[in-house]
């Protein structure tokens, strides 16, 4: 009998062991760390952008000139043609279910070749024999992280982006106003891209937290940041909107 209760604990899903857990928990935690304490720390100026510009490129440049490309949304919001590069390359990151031990995710080779290089950092722990890499790609303006277990993504982090805003969009009485019954693209087309995105796949549904820094009118460090379970409006938090 004892022999049967301890095979049945061993046949346990991965979901109902304690370890597992640990792990997911901690490869949250990391993740979100690593992005939000990035993005933190570069909210309120310049001066926290990275000095020398990175090496790290999405694609070749047919001429470098000194003036700057813009690309210009439908909203009329901006950014660089090269940050609108690489986060076109951001998206492309398929997510693996964290409960399928990333089954289903892109690979870290396969990441790396979507960047064309390899990471800026990288940091790696294993228990039980799962293995958790986090990656980060520095560029200029925008860091990449992304959370690997078994050697494909579970988690990724867009952060320290900034557009261009048009116009200002967010503002405290808007944001009163947002409901469960709003959908991302909902978001997109009122409030425009967000600067920073953050997400996960659990259980088959995606958890994606996008903030704003930019379009709000507000006080000295302004943000929102909307959390969204699949295309469900799920919390909602702000500091400084007027």
């Amino acid at each position: 009998m004892n022999k049967n209760l301890n095979d049945n604990k061993n046949n346990q899903p991965i979901y109902r062991k304690t370890w597992f857990w640990i792990i997911a928990i901690l490869a949250l935690f990391v993740l979100i760390g690593a992005a939000y304490g990035i993005g933190k720390n570069s909210n309120n100026s310049n001066n926290a952008k990275i000095e020398q510009k990175s090496k790290n490129k999405t694609y070749d440049k047919a001429n470098d000139t000194n003036e700057e490309k813009i690309y210009t949304s439908e909203r009329g919001d901006q950014i660089s043609m090269d940050n609108l590069a690489i986060l076109q390359a951001y998206y492309k990151i398929k997510l693996g279910d964290l409960m399928k031990s990333g089954q289903g995710g892109t690979s870290y080779k396969k990441v790396k070749k979507i960047f064309n290089s390899s990471p800026s950092e990288t940091s790696s722990s294993e228990t039980s024999g799962v293995k958790t890499e986090l990656a980060i790609w520095r560029y200029e303006d925008v860091t990449i992280t992304v959370t690997f277990v078994n050697n494909h993504a579970v988690g990724s982090a867009e952060t320290r982006l900034r557009w261009k805003r048009a116009k200002p969009t967010f503002t405290k009485k808007t944001y009163n106003k947002l409901s469960g019954n709003l959908n991302s693209d909902k978001v997109y087309k009122k409030f425009g891209i967000p600067d920073e995105v953050t997400q996960m796949l659990i259980f088959g549904s995606y958890k994606t937290k996008f903030t704003w820094f930019t379009g709000l009118k507000g006080s000295l460090g302004a943000n929102v940041s909307l959390d969204f379970t699949g295309d469900s409006l799920t919390g909602k938090s702000q500091y400084g909107l007027k």
